[in-house]
């Protein structure tokens, strides 16, 4: 039986979402490296998810992905259980 219509529509709605979702880690990322940088947030910092989720009006997945890749630029240290801190 051929796929159905429906899901064809689904799967581009999913990928525009995904986009979006990617979108806003990358600012969210942005806005968090330029605090780093004007020293708004201070070496050995512990960044609270909940606060910068208020503070840019986006989702805890959105934060962690942020974290994620200022980990991988050497901005936030990601530890396990204890959240990401600002780099030294």
């Amino acid at each position: 039986m051929p796929p159905r219509k429906l899901s064809a529509v689904a799967s581009g709605v999913a990928a525009q979402g995904e986009r979006a979702d990617t979108k806003a880690a990358m600012h969210a990322a942005e806005v968090i490296r330029l605090k780093i940088l004007e020293g708004l947030l201070s070496p050995g910092q512990r960044l609270i998810e909940p606060d910068l989720m208020s503070e840019l009006g986006v989702g805890r997945s959105t934060i962690r992905e942020a974290f994620l890749r200022l980990d991988s630029e050497g901005y936030v240290e990601l530890r396990h259980q204890r959240g990401a801190i600002v780099g030294r």
